[in-house]
């Protein structure tokens, strides 16, 4: 995107974190157990196997970091394992996990991890590496696997949070974090929360409602790290939305290779840059301060500031404008993003397999 200051780099939606989930079943095994005597039978040779696994993992891992093992009924084996050498810090988060039954353990295996950090490559490195982990075949666990998380993500090149506008459907609260420079870091939007008709029966009920999206400036947090800032020291605002699905049921839950097919993250999403509409205003200076009050207090709180005709289409402009950087129709790129991190891969595979 051209503009009079600045030119900004607006990349295509794609995935960040990612959480995956699937029930172990025989097929997945690295050994799969005998498949005669019916399914309980079977059942119970995949939790006797894994259950032995546990104990010589807990007792015999050679791995580094070495993971976090518990042995019994509710066995568990947390590992943290890197699939990057170049950044070791980029590392993915896998879980095996027994729910006790009657006569056996059903067993889960989860694994969390940043797809575009992973990058193809790292993909290809973390296929190996979870394989070298637990007694399973990577590619017969992906057409089972469920989606339970995933972030979408967009990066703004060369501006920061503060310089733009954004808005999302049925606006509420807003948490904003300002870094020891004085300017803000991140910037939290929550959906209006629906007003209560009783008093709730936990003083632990949240006063925010549905978190709808994250903007945060990169560089800043890279250097804060001591790392290397992506994008050669730019300043970078990434645009964040996450979706979760809690229903532990999984077919609940949409399968990793219908990903490509996910209902649009970002509607109702609109982030514009602020000097862009300035032009439009009769007081394009007065118009930018306007943006600096709403973006750390709300747009009411700015109109009490230019009180009358001006405050109020300060107000309407801030509240309709279509998104210049980001918008709705931006998500017609999200296979895009699938593919250039690596993860569209994985679909496909899922699909051919499933």
């Amino acid at each position: 995107m051209e503009y009079g200051d600045r030119t900004i780099l607006v990349t295509v939606p794609f995935p960040d974190t990612i959480a995956l989930i699937a029930e172990v079943r025989n097929e997945h095994l690295a050994n799969p157990s005998s498949t005669g005597g019916g399914a309980k039978k079977i059942y119970k040779g995949v939790d006797k196997q894994l259950q032995e696994f546990i104990e010589v993992t807990k007792k015999e891992t050679l791995l580094v970091p070495k993971p976090y093992v518990v042995a019994g009924e509710h066995a568990k084996a947390d590992f943290w394992i890197a699939y990057n050498s170049v950044e070791p810090l980029h590392r993915a988060h896998l879980t095996l996990t027994r729910r006790p039954g009657q006569d056996y353990g059903i067993w889960t295996v989860r694994l969390e991890f940043s797809v575009s950090k992973a990058s193809p490559h790292g993909l290809v490195q973390l296929t190996a590496a979870v394989e070298e982990a637990l007694p399973l075949v990577f590619e017969k666990v992906l057409p089972d696997f469920r989606v339970s998380r995933v972030d979408a993500a967009i990066d703004l090149v060369g501006i920061r949070p503060i310089d733009v506008i954004s808005r999302i459907k049925k606006p509420g609260k807003r948490l904003v974090y300002v870094g020891d420079h004085g300017e803000p870091e991140s910037l939290y939007l929550y959906e209006k929360r629906k007003l209560l008709k009783e008093p709730p029966k936990s003083l632990s009920t949240k006063t925010t409602g549905p978190f709808r999206l994250k903007l945060y400036e990169r560089r800043d947090y890279f250097k804060q790290l001591l790392l290397e800032p992506p994008y050669a020291g730019c300043p970078v605002t990434r645009v964040e939305t996450t979706k979760k699905w809690t229903n532990k049921t999984p077919s609940k839950r949409p399968a990793l290779s219908s990903l490509a097919n996910l209902s649009n993250l970002f509607a109702g999403t609109h982030v514009a840059y602020a000097a862009s509409l300035a032009a439009s205003q009769q007081k394009p200076q007065d118009w930018l301060a306007f943006c600096l009050a709403a973006f750390g207090g709300g747009v009411r709180t700015a109109q009490h500031k230019w009180p009358g005709g001006v405050g109020l289409n300060f107000r309407k402009t801030y509240s309709t404008c279509p998104g210049d950087l980001v918008h709705p129709d931006c998500w017609d790129r999200w296979q895009d993003g699938l593919n250039y991190t690596g993860l569209g891969d994985w679909i496909v595979l899922a699909g051919a397999k499933g």
